[in-house]
């Protein structure tokens, strides 16, 4: 499915730039600034002026404002934690201090926003840096359809941006505040870049513009009173935005080094789920769980059913989380005194964890992908992770836009003799992981 996508998708791009470059041809001795191309770049280095919360969400103006400063904890190696062959991948679960970005809000005037992609590009062809630096963040910028790409007399790359191919973008007035990003659609990126987000919003009472919503985020606009006239729903290509409030948490890097400092937003949207729903909170959740992935199509556990058969002998219960709410996920994790779970995005949901929680995690060696362990390490919980080698010759690597992703679709099995040592030594031991 995604190699079809990706060739549909160059083929779009490919007519696009014969069209462009059809433009500029027949635009060389045009003097209308309009259809006059401008080099595209990425001012990676721009420090706003730094202004107090008053001053950012009062007049129109180019400032930032830090919401959540800077802060380094420690991640501490369980003495039970059965590492990866890598090197470099066992290197984020063995002792070492990491940091966590401050959460940086600005206030930028008259850009072009790409929903779907992320993008935010000036007028003037000037890139915002936190728009194009995620994972599988396009670097060539496809998805706008106004970008050329052409080849400098050194044979490099080069890009040149046409404003005249966005004069028809839909445009947005007054103050609003971008509130999902190109990877929102993920569970743990919603939960770990979005809601600091709709926590300020909310707190601030400013309307947000959105990717269409799924069901499951609504419900946590709903859980922060967000209304729905607040609420700008946006699934056009592109929008003209006058005054738009952004954040470092869109580029979905933050992610991967989660902050101590946003425990407060998830106790507090724990209270919240408390109050609006004391019948979740009445219900009696299991003390030991193991989260199964049962409907992945990634990431494959091919002894998932003996794992599962196993952990319930041990007195756990299996839990599909599809199948509850977000209110009860919450409570659920918030209940539970130590969880085994499979690498994947419900992992987020530690941020509703009580200081302490074990958490025993199986990790499919070759991810690198620290996320979960840096988020229970700021938590304070006790961690513990069993990573597992890929089986051979059962792997698929899949294009996405013009990258080749090769630790995506895999089978691994688990070893249940190491995981039951594993849970009987937390179930005795405690590491003390205290945040600097």
């Amino acid at each position: 499915m995604f190699k079809k996508f990706s060739k549909l998708f160059k083929s779009k791009y490919k007519k696009t730039q014969q069209t462009i470059v059809k433009i500029r041809k027949s635009s060389k001795d045009i003097q209308d600034v309009e259809h006059t191309d401008k080099k595209l770049w990425i001012n990676r280095e721009t420090i706003l002026p730094r202004v107090t919360i008053e001053e950012f969400i009062g007049a129109p103006q180019t400032v930032e404002y830090e919401h959540v400063p800077e802060v380094y904890f420690d991640v501490l190696q369980h003495p039970s934690s059965i590492l990866s062959k890598s090197k470099d991948e066992s290197a984020f679960y063995v002792n070492h201090s990491v940091r966590a970005p401050e959460m940086m809000l600005e206030r930028l005037q008259d850009q072009y926003w790409f929903p779907e992609s992320g993008f935010i590009i000036s007028d003037e062809g000037v890139v915002w840096r936190h728009s194009i630096l995620g994972q599988f963040a396009d670097p060539n910028f496809l998805t706008t359809y106004a970008v050329e790409n052409r080849k400098s007399k050194d044979s490099k790359d080069e890009y040149f941006y046409w404003p005249h191919l966005l004069s028809n973008a839909p445009k947005i007035s007054g103050l609003k505040m971008i509130a999902t990003h190109y990877a929102s659609h993920n569970y743990g990126h919603f939960l770990l870049d979005m809601v600091p987000l709709l926590d300020f919003a909310s707190k601030h009472s400013i309307d947000l513009i959105v990717r269409p919503l799924t069901d499951w985020q609504k419900s946590f606009f709903e859980l922060y009173n967000i209304k729905a006239e607040k609420i700008l729903e946006c699934s056009e290509r592109a929008y003209k935005l006058d005054d738009c409030i952004v954040s470092n948490r869109h580029n979905a890097v933050s992610t991967y080094c989660a902050s101590p400092n946003h425990r407060k937003v998830y106790s507090d949207l724990l209270d919240r789920i408390k109050t609006k729903y004391p019948n979740v909170v009445s219900k009696k959740f299991p003390k030991r769980i193991f989260l199964s992935r049962s409907d992945a199509k990634t990431r494959i556990l091919k002894n998932r059913d003996e794992v599962e058969n196993i952990l319930k002998n041990e007195g756990f219960t299996v839990i599909h989380p599809q199948e509850y709410s977000i209110p009860e996920q919450a409570v659920l994790f918030n209940s539970a005194e130590i969880i085994v779970s499979e690498f994947g995005a419900i992992m987020a949901n530690v941020a509703f964890c009580r200081r302490g929680t074990k958490i025993i995690e199986i990790i499919p060696s070759n991810q690198k992908d620290p996320w979960s362990v840096h988020l229970c390490s700021a938590l304070e919980l006790d961690y513990l992770v069993h990573f597992q080698e890929i089986i051979p010759n059962a792997t698929k690597s899949v294009v996405i836009g013009d990258k080749n992703i090769d630790n995506i679709y895999f089978e691994y099995r688990c070893n249940i003799a190491k995981l039951l040592s594993a849970i009987r030594t937390i179930d005795t031991l405690k590491l003390d992981c205290i945040a600097k």
